[in-house]
């Protein structure tokens, strides 16, 4: 039994922040950390929110468990990289029976948009063990930044 089994968590934030316009305003930021526990996201999304705009406290609103079975970078990496969430269905041959099963899978791709991020999924999916699989749909996340847990 693996002790340190990691999973994705999306961890929503709110702080006191000053828009570009120079207004305080209550800040909403999601960030999705790949962590052992819910506290190791917790305590590591809100460190670097802290670090990155230098504010002192910052709430937690929720933490969700995401199963994404793959991050994935397109190669056209522009400015503004946006994460998009690829729901998928496909056939899996199973090794030992050779039984084809329909499983449903989340992959999450960072890219500048949406034509690209579909682009990028495809070329991902030509290395993985489906058969055939086809896109249910694919939709913007509100995730600003991934971050790979603690150590």
């Amino acid at each position: 039994k693996i002790m340190n089994k990691r999973f994705w968590v999306e961890v929503r934030v709110s702080y006191d922040g000053v828009t570009e316009k120079g207004e305080k305003t209550n800040m909403k930021e999601t960030w999705l950390v790949r962590a052992a526990t819910f506290a190791e996201a917790e305590s590591c999304a809100t460190e670097t929110v802290c670090a990155y705009n230098g504010v002192e406290n910052v709430g937690v609103e929720a933490c969700v468990k995401r199963n994404f079975a793959a991050l994935w970078v397109s190669s056209s990496n522009g400015d503004l990289d946006k994460y998009y969430k690829v729901r998928c269905e496909g056939l899996l041959v199973n090794e030992e029976t050779g039984k084809e099963r329909l499983v449903k899978r989340d992959y999450l791709v960072m890219s500048p948009n949406m034509l690209d991020a579909y682009e990028t999924f495809v070329k991902c999916m030509s290395d993985t063990e489906f058969s055939e699989y086809e896109v249910l749909g694919i939709n913007l996340t509100p995730i600003v930044e991934v971050l790979n847990g603690h150590g």
